[in-house]
């Protein structure tokens, strides 16, 4: 917000603006009003005792909009809580691959039942991304192959070549 000179009509019109964050919520009211010695704004003081400078206004006239200051999280602390091993299906894929696989792969898919191909057998050899043979031509489809296809996203692949 630019530097404004604040006349004493400007005061009267400030206390008592109703004081609201970006989002919306409402924050109380203007109090008080900190001048420099240019008289030109420096801070107001909210009704909650919370005093807000003049880089943290977005706009002052009727209402007074605020800029919060950004929450700091955790990283570590939420990468814990996602790796939380959970009795799934697709937690069962991330230990059977490997790191790096990990990396490239999304793991929160969701699947249909895919359990009818197993004991078919391909007639392609089908591979991943990285040229990898998943499962050549002639072999019968096992529950590994199928969880290496759900994870490279070879299903349908594997479903139109499994008979």
């Amino acid at each position: 917000m630019q530097s404004i000179t604040v006349t004493d009509e400007d005061i009267k019109r400030f206390v008592g603006a109703k004081v609201y964050n970006a989002l919306g919520k409402s924050l109380g009211e203007v109090a008080d009003i900190t001048l420099s010695k240019t008289h030109r704004l420096s801070a107001i003081k909210c009704t909650d005792g919370i005093e807000y400078s003049r880089g943290q206004l977005m706009a002052l006239d009727e209402i007074a909009i605020v800029k919060m200051p950004k929450q700091t999280t955790n990283k570590a602390k939420s990468v814990q809580k996602r790796l939380k091993p959970k009795q799934s299906e697709e937690n069962a894929f991330r230990i059977a691959m490997p790191p790096s696989a990990e990396k490239v792969y999304p793991v929160r898919r969701r699947y249909g039942d895919f359990n009818f191909l197993l004991g078919k057998t391909a007639d392609k050899t089908i591979t991943n991304f990285y040229n990898e043979i998943m499962i050549r031509k002639g072999a019968t489809v096992t529950l590994d192959v199928l969880r290496q296809a759900k994870l490279s996203g070879k299903l349908i692949e594997l479903c139109l070549h499994a008979k």
